[in-house]
Formats: structure tokens, C-alpha cells, sequence
């Protein structure tokens, strides 16, 4: 399994081993100059202190041996030993997606640096997840799947912090202290988890979950008022906050105006890319892919669109080397969900209606192994979420693709 993981992850283990050199005794503690250290400046440490500083990074993600020599205590870098740590790390639900493939990309690497780590959450569906969760080097354990995920197809964000809350609730129960609690994507547990004061929390924060929820009505938004004050409040509770790039950090810093007010900003921690995985042989195709789960958020339709408008392009321009371009939408299927389900059969309608049905593909909760082929075999990957004017901008790239590849062919 190790191989199937990032060669540099570049954040856990630095982070945990901060944990360790701050748990010392003031004589044994590491005594660093006074001022930055000269690899990657104003690192944040896991401590409960605040303000904390932003996490900068000019060149890039900091590497592992730099973060470890900042923190003073990484093996051969300060000559120490480094002592393993617990490590718990709760999720909401373990299935297939992008902060899921974080969490288990985290979980195995600080499981291949020795430190005993394991995961809880409220759903495992082991016939629908990532490998690693399986048969990887960290155990899963599963609370609470019994209570609901929704009341009637509503109250969706309570069912969540209920369903989470009774995880940390059997943590705290049920298992001894751990050195780091990595808390992913639901804050509203942070404050259970700071009963236990031996232990640490970092909560990784992808985006705002009050910018993601709908406040399109007045009883929407007396509904939500509460729990997106719930959401600012309890993560401005963690010890170190976590987010995955400069876009969220800036919008983090606009939407927790209290937090940004009081000084708590968050770090950047980029996701990770394991490219070993990536070495087989590569054998483009006129195929576009969409990797996104089935969820309306994700605007999936653009992309379905937009390459329809590209094959009325391609039908005005002489040969026909554009005609077998396809596209493929891939990702993440639940069909306990209401909502996958319904926006599949959208999507194929919409296909139906643009005249492009028999040229896209739809591929449904794909293992690691078809992701990696659908991405070998693909032209380019789109991204569809809505932003603003994102029709018009991708509609003007397909109709440059479109001559650039006319332009090429008659070249």
C-alpha cells in the first residue's frame, strides 16, 4: 500500500512532530534563534497560542525535511529522536471523493513514518471507497451509521453534525488520549474533543460550508443562521486550522470575518499528488473528462454543454479529425443519495437534448485504477463548479480548441 501513496507528503509528519518537541520539558526543548527559521518562515506550530501566523509559501508546499528542520526535532536533521505519536483522525463519511482522497493520502503516510494512526467516521462502505481504507495500514472504525442522514430529504447539515458528534463522543468514551485529533471538514466536534487536553486538534478546513449551503429563502436562511455561527465559532476552536490553497485561505479570511478579525488565519496545505501512480504508458485520445461527484454543486451540466457547443463548432470546419471526440463524466455515486441519483438522470437527459448522448460516458464511483486510465487516455480534465461567467470563459476554450486543432490539421 505504501507504494500506492505520495513519495512526499509534505505536512503531517512535520506538523506531528512539532507536537512532540512542544510536549518537552523547557530545559530539553529545542532552543531555536531568535527570529524565523531560515526554511520556510512563519510555520505554524500546534499550539493553542493565537493569534496564528499564515503559513506562506513563495516556492511551493514545504518539503517534509524542511518542515521537520524548522521544527527542530526531525531525526537526522537536529540529531533527536522523534517519539511516535497517536493520531486520530474523524471524517463524516468515508467514501469516494476529493477530501476523502486527502485524508487517506495523510493517513497512510503518517502510518509509513511510524506513528499509530486511526480513523473514525459514521459511514464505510467498503464496496464504494478508496483501497487504502480497506486493506491499507491504518484501521477504520465506524459510530453512528444507524442515525439519519436527512429528515424527509431536509435537515441534511444537522443529520451531518449529529452523526459526527456521536463519533467524538465514542472517541472520547471509548478510546484513550491521542497525541493529534485531525478533525476533516466538520468543526462542530472541535470542542468535544478539547475535553481531552492531552490532545491537539487540526481541523482542515477545504471550503466554507456556509458557502455552500443554499440561502435562498428567508426560512433557508433563518435555518442556516445558526449553524454557519456554529461552523465560525467552533473552528476558530482548533489548534492549528488548515486549508487547501491560497484561493480558500483568501476566502476563509472573507467569509470568518470574526476569526480574520481576532487574528486566526489559517495555513495552506496543498493536496497531494502521488505521480508513482502515474508511470504506465499514456495513450491520448480525443476524450475530455470530468472528474466531480454527481452533485448539482459541481455544475456538470456546463461541461456536457459546452462540448456540445464544440461539436457544433467542429461540424463547421472542414475534416473531420474532431468528429470522434467524446467525453467522459466521472465520479463519485451514492445512490443513497437522493440527490446523485436525480442529477445522473438530469445530466443524461441533457446529454439527450444537446444531441450528444452517444458520445459521453458516464462513470459511476470508479476505482482508483480507472481513474488513473481515464486520466492516461484523456486530452484535458475539466472543472466545472460554478464561478462566475465560467459558461462563457469554457465555451470560448472549446471554440479555441476547436480552431487550434483545425489550425494543426492543416498545418
Amino acid at each position: 500500500n505504501n507504494a500506492r501513496t505520495p513519495s512526499l507528503f509534505p505536512w503531517p509528519a512535520g506538523l506531528l512532530l512539532r507536537r512532540q518537541s512542544s510536549a518537552l520539558p523547557s530545559a530539553d526543548r529545542p532552543q531555536h534563534p531568535t527570529g524565523p527559521p531560515q526554511l520556510d518562515p512563519s510555520l505554524p506550530t500546534i499550539s493553542s497560542a493565537r493569534p496564528r501566523p499564515a503559513l506562506p509559501s513563495p516556492a511551493g508546499p514545504p518539503s517534509l525535511e524542511a518542515m521537520a528542520a524548522a521544527a527542530g526535532v526531525a531525526g537526522e536533521s537536529s540529531g533527536t529522536k522523534t517519539r511516535k505519536l497517536k493520531v486520530a483522525v474523524i471524517h463524516p463519511d468515508l467514501g469516494i471523493g476529493g477530501a476523502e482522497r486527502l485524508i487517506v493520502d495523510a493517513a497512510c503516510q503518517l502510518a509509513a513514518h511510524g506513528h499509530d494512526v486511526h480513523v473514525f467516521t459514521s459511514h464505510h462502505d467498503r464496496n464504494r471507497c478508496f483501497e487504502e481504507t480497506v486493506s491499507g495500514p491504518f484501521p477504520v472504525t465506524v459510530y453512528g451509521d444507524f442515525l439519519p442522514r436527512h429528515v424527509f430529504y431536509r435537515f441534511h447539515a444537522v443529520c451531518a453534525y449529529l452523526r459526527c458528534i456521536f463519533v467524538a463522543l465514542c472517541v472520547l468514551l471509548w478510546w484513550p488520549s491521542f497525541d493529534v485529533i485531525l478533525v476533516d471538514q466538520v468543526s462542530v466536534v472541535i470542542p468535544l474533543l478539547k475535553l481531552k487536553a492531552s490532545s491537539k486538534t487540526i481541523f482542515y478546513c477545504h471550503f466554507p460550508d456556509m458557502l455552500l449551503a443554499q440561502h435562498t429563502t428567508l426560512l433557508r436562511r433563518l435555518y442556516r443562521k445558526p449553524i454557519d455561527m456554529i461552523e465560525e465559532a467552533t473552528t476558530g476552536m482548533a489548534d492549528l486550522i488548515l486549508v487547501n490553497s491560497k484561493f480558500t485561505e483568501a476566502t476563509f479570511a472573507r467569509t470568518f470575518c470574526g476569526l480574520h478579525a481576532r487574528g486566526i488565519e489559517p495555513g495552506v496545505l496543498y493536496p497531494a499528488v502521488s505521480v508513482e501512480q502515474f508511470h504506465e504508458p499514456h495513450d491520448y485520445k480525443l476524450n475530455f473528462l470530468s472528474i466531480n461527484r454527481f452533485e448539482r454543486k459541481k455544475n456538470l451540466g456546463l461541461a456536457i454543454s459546452a462540448f456540445a457547443l464544440l461539436r457544433s463548432v467542429v461540424s463547421k470546419q472542414p475534416g473531420d479529425a474532431l468528429r470522434e471526440a467524446s467525453l467522459t463524466v466521472a465520479g463519485g455515486y451514492d445512490k443513497r443519495l437522493k440527490e446523485n441519483v436525480e442529477y445522473l438522470e438530469e445530466l443524461k437527459r441533457l446529454a439527450a437534448t444537446e444531441g450528444v448522448s452517444e458520445h459521453v460516458k458516464f462513470v459511476t464511483s470508479c476505482s482508483s485504477s480507472e481513474r488513473n486510465e481515464l486520466l492516461s487516455n484523456c486530452l484535458c480534465v475539466l472543472y466545472t463548479p460554478k464561478v462566475n461567467n465560467a459558461y462563457h470563459h469554457l465555451c470560448k476554450t472549446f471554440i479555441s480548441l476547436s480552431r487550434l486543432f483545425s489550425f494543426s490539421l492543416h498545418v
